[in-house]
């Protein structure tokens, strides 16, 4: 049987909640999925996040096989 852990829990080595905040959210996607994406749909996507209040950054996360591998992705966060 699995279990499964919270997002919050998993990953607060790359995101912690902001506790001043009354909403937080955020979401990660590995760079080979951001990849397969369109190029049009990428720049749609990143024109978006620079008109918003969201933020999008590279980052490292651990990957669900093996935690001693590092994958590369982007986290995509927002707080108000």
């Amino acid at each position: 049987m699995w279990g499964i852990e919270n997002p919050w829990t998993v990953f607060k080595y790359v995101y912690e909640k902001n506790l001043e905040k009354k909403f937080n959210f955020f979401a990660i996607i590995n760079e080979e999925k951001y990849a397969d994406f369109s190029k049009e749909d990428r720049k749609e996507f990143e024109d978006f996040i620079r008109n918003s209040e969201l933020t999008m950054a590279k980052i490292k996360i651990k990957n669900p096989d093996n935690p001693a591998i590092l994958n590369e992705a982007y986290i995509i966060t927002y707080s108000k």
